[in-house]
């Protein structure tokens, strides 16, 4: 599988690649296997570098397209050590992945002392709480402490954090724009717009929503209670929305690593991610290019590698100049 994917990756980095996009977008349906492996490869930064001495042109074209097998012994020399070469790189990428979310690295914060934390633009941080709960702020995120007698309790002023909450008698209350979300335990993503519009991922647990609006002196507030699986939205008003995660949803709450999953989808949208993470941002030469397909596995907070790895898998020129890469057709 990994060698079907290495020769995927060299062929829609040829010339001809257009010709190709079809047939390898029906090999990346054929399974989940596919993708995965297929993302893992595509996400390794600087092919050039990984696959140096290869001819391109020559390896893709002595490679059939696969359809159900994939004949092994089409390999020869430069290309089974490239395979090889791609497969340690992997290994090490996801254990230094690992390693820096081991605990014993993260820091502590005491719930009981006021305060605030905030992360740098591109800086993904997870902090201890002296309960056992665990705070992960996303790129240009802060919060601040409120202590309480009766619960646990921080506020979110920008950003987006995900609360792993530890079971306790005491409540944990998080402030949001006009709500707050109550839980004793639960796992759960929260987004504060620059428009005071907030937005939850639910992935553990239930929490009690509760909303104001600007008119909270005139009405009492709405509480909603909200389940593993849906994500639900408020925003100035108190009003609030409930629906069940899709299937992308849930395949973009891996973010805390610093890694994002994208199985087919528009360049356009990968790059709105990558840009809130990166000092320098990504552009497209045309507006059209935004409709092609991605797939793959990145690290949205390492732009250059992020924009070479783009380049590679979809056949795109890259020109850093200004503070920002534009990637252009060839």
């Amino acid at each position: 599988m990994l060698e079907e994917a290495i020769s995927w990756c060299l062929r829609m980095q040829s010339k001809d690649a257009d010709e190709h996009r079809a047939a390898f977008e029906a090999w990346l349906s054929l399974g989940g296997v596919h993708r995965q492996v297929y993302s893992e490869v595509s996400e390794l930064h600087g092919f050039g570098e990984k696959l140096r001495g290869v001819d391109l042109d020559r390896t893709a074209d002595q490679t059939q397209e696969p359809r159900h097998a994939f004949h092994a012994s089409r390999w020869k020399g430069p290309a089974l050590t490239a395979a090889l070469a791609i497969f340690m790189g992997i290994g090490v990428f996801y254990f230094e992945g690992k390693r820096e979310a081991a605990p014993d690295r993260l820091a502590r914060r005491a719930l009981g002392a006021p305060g605030q934390l905030q992360t740098a633009l591109g800086e993904i941080r997870t902090i201890r709480l002296d309960d056992g709960s665990m705070v992960t702020l996303d790129t240009d995120s802060l919060v601040t402490f409120e202590p309480g007698r009766s619960n646990r309790r921080l506020r979110l002023e920008r950003g987006r954090i995900r609360l792993a909450v530890a079971t306790a008698s005491r409540p944990f209350v998080v402030a949001a724009g006009a709500g707050t979300i109550t839980t004793l335990g639960s796992l759960v993503d929260i987004g504060l717009s620059r428009y005071q519009e907030v937005d939850m991922s639910f992935l553990r647990g239930t929490a009690e929503l509760r909303t104001a609006g600007k008119w909270s002196a005139l009405r009492p507030s709405n509480a909603t209670r909200v389940a593993k699986g849906y994500r639900a939205s408020y925003g100035p008003d108190g009003r609030t929305a409930i629906a069940k995660m899709a299937s992308d949803e849930l395949a973009a709450t891996n973010w805390p690593s610093g890694l994002m999953s994208f199985d087919g989808v528009p360049l356009a949208q990968v790059l709105g991610h990558a840009n809130r993470y990166g000092v320098v941002k990504i552009i497209l030469a045309d507006p059209a290019l935004g409709q092609r397909r991605f797939y793959g596995t990145v690290r949205l907070n390492d732009t250059r590698r992020l924009a070479a790895v783009i380049s590679h898998a979809l056949s795109l020129q890259l020109l850093e100049e200004g503070g920002t890469i534009r990637l252009s057709p060839t």
